[in-house]
């Protein structure tokens, strides 16, 4: 059974509060519900989970922001969160 925990001890913790995520969410040109991180799977995994609004979202346009998302987290140096 997949799993989905907190993220627990992670340099992304250091900064999604006071500027990561207020980026990420600027960032994103889709209409979105929640942003936020999480683990999944085996409980090893970082995610950047964005929620939209269903069939809001094509799969091309989700490609391009979770890009964007991913150029954010290496702009901190987060390379071990996948999007």
């Amino acid at each position: 059974d997949p799993k989905v925990g907190p993220v627990g001890s992670h340099a992304i913790m250091e900064v999604w509060e006071d500027s990561l995520a207020l980026k990420i969410h600027d960032s994103l040109d889709v209409q979105w519900t929640s942003a936020d991180v999480v683990r999944i799977g085996t409980l090893k995994d970082l995610v950047l989970w964005i929620d939209v609004v269903p069939e809001s979202l094509s799969g091309d346009k989700g490609v391009v922001v979770a890009s964007k998302c991913r150029e954010i987290l290496f702009q901190y140096v987060i390379t071990d969160v996948d999007v």
